[in-house]
C-alpha cells in the first residue's frame, strides 16, 4: 500500500511545474508579424494537484501546473488569453512580450475548479518564476 501512495505522489509531483514550449498553431514566424507570449502560474499548494487549461484564441495551449510557465510566439494583433472562468485581450504588437499570470482562487468546487488569468508585467512573472 505504500508502494501506491508513493507511485502516486511521484506522478502527481512530477506533472507540476514543468516548462513547457508550446507552438501557436499554423503561425510561419519567418512570413507573420509575431510577439511572444509568456504564461506563468504561482507555486502554491492550494489546487497543486489539477492543472490549469491555457487557451490562446480558443486553442488549447497547453496545461501548465503550479510553478509552470508556457512560452510561445503569436500572431501579432489581438488575441486572446483564457482559462475557466476568464480571459484577457491583448493588442500584441511585432516583436514584443506579453505575460499573463495563471491562478486559482481559494473556491470549493464540485465539478470543475475556476482558473483566473490576468496580465502582469515582467517583473512580477520574474518574482512567480524564473522567466528571462
Amino acid at each position: 500500500m505504500n508502494k501506491i501512495l508513493l507511485a502516486l505522489l511521484a506522478v502527481l509531483l512530477a506533472s507540476c511545474g514543468t516548462t513547457q514550449y508550446q507552438q501557436y498553431p499554423n503561425i510561419d514566424a519567418a512570413k507573420t508579424d509575431t510577439a511572444v507570449l509568456h504564461v506563468v502560474r504561482t507555486n502554491s499548494l492550494w489546487g497543486a494537484a489539477i492543472p490549469a487549461p491555457v487557451y490562446v484564441d480558443k486553442y488549447l495551449l497547453g496545461r501548465i501546473g503550479p510553478g509552470g510557465y508556457i512560452r510561445t510566439k503569436v500572431p501579432a494583433g489581438n488575441f486572446s488569453v483564457s482559462s475557466t472562468t476568464s480571459d484577457v485581450v491583448i493588442n500584441g504588437k511585432t516583436g514584443e512580450e506579453y505575460f499573463v499570470e495563471v491562478s486559482m482562487p481559494f473556491q470549493i468546487w464540485f465539478f470543475t475548479p475556476n482558473f483566473d488569468v490576468r496580465i502582469i508585467s515582467k517583473q512580477e512573472a520574474e518574482q512567480i518564476t524564473k522567466v528571462q
